[in-house]
């Protein structure tokens, strides 16, 4: 958070006037989950129930699923390459257009020791929790996918397409929050340039993508299943009953 610069930590006079400046004061929470590959995750998020975002657009749309199989299908018949990759810390890319601010809590003294307890902060970056994070990443990939010179499609406006310079035809780029599927003659190429921008994890043929298993077959096949999805889905069913249920 620190060094993407999410915060502006603001001088103790002000701690009085930040309400008289415009600023809505919110709280900061540390959230665990349990990914479903097992990962364990821990996000400082902000309050942003609390905000009035009133007048801001708060809606960022997501790739259809139906998306997905059809560029498989596009990969496949024009034998294709396709990558996956993950955009780390995604919404700390986005500036805030919100103006919030909170009380930094004992951990950031410990990041920093000349950060005393309760220091103010205005948040300038699209921290997770406010209402316009999303809406503000999501302006904020699509101007660089632009810049790249790419076109949301219009069956899909999160699917993005760009013809070769060869004209012989398109490459293209879908986006799922901070997850990406390239697929291109050269999709590596274009990933290089989104690293430029952003840190990128991943970059390899997709295994699992978006709740979904991927395999390919030596003739450039692809094979789409759910079965990672089902499994981790029926023991957090089985979690919650109680009970066990025989082997599919």
């Amino acid at each position: 958070l620190m060094e993407m610069e999410t915060f502006k930590l603001m001088p103790s006079e002000t701690k009085g006037s930040m309400r008289q400046m415009g600023y809505q004061m919110l709280p900061l929470r540390c959230i665990f989950d349990i990914k479903q590959d097992g990962r364990h995750k821990a996000r400082i998020v902000i309050g942003g129930h609390l905000v009035d975002s009133s007048g801001y657009d708060t809606y960022a749309g997501n790739m259809k699923s139906i998306s997905a199989r059809l560029l498989m299908l596009i990969t496949a018949a024009n034998n294709l390459q396709v990558i996956t990759g993950d955009i780390g810390n995604a919404y700390l890319n986005a500036k805030s257009d919100l103006k919030t601010a909170v009380a930094l809590g004992k951990e950031f003294n410990v990041y920093d020791s000349k950060i005393p307890e309760h220091t103010l902060a205005a948040v300038e970056k699209a921290l997770y929790g406010l209402p316009t994070s999303a809406n503000r990443w999501h302006a904020h990939l699509s101007d660089n996918l632009r810049t790249m010179g790419f076109k949301p499609t219009r069956f899909d406006p999160d699917v993005w397409i760009k013809l070769r310079a060869d004209k012989a035809g398109y490459d293209y780029i879908s986006t799922h929050t901070e997850d990406l599927m390239i697929v291109a003659q050269d999709p590596s190429q274009h990933m290089s340039t989104i690293r430029e921008k952003y840190t990128v994890k991943g970059g390899d043929p997709p295994k699992f993508h978006l709740g979904c298993d991927y395999q390919q077959s030596e003739d450039n096949k692809w094979k789409m299943g759910t079965k990672s999805y089902v499994e981790e889905c029926m023991k957090r069913v089985i979690d919650l009953l109680g009970k066990r249920v025989k082997e599919i």
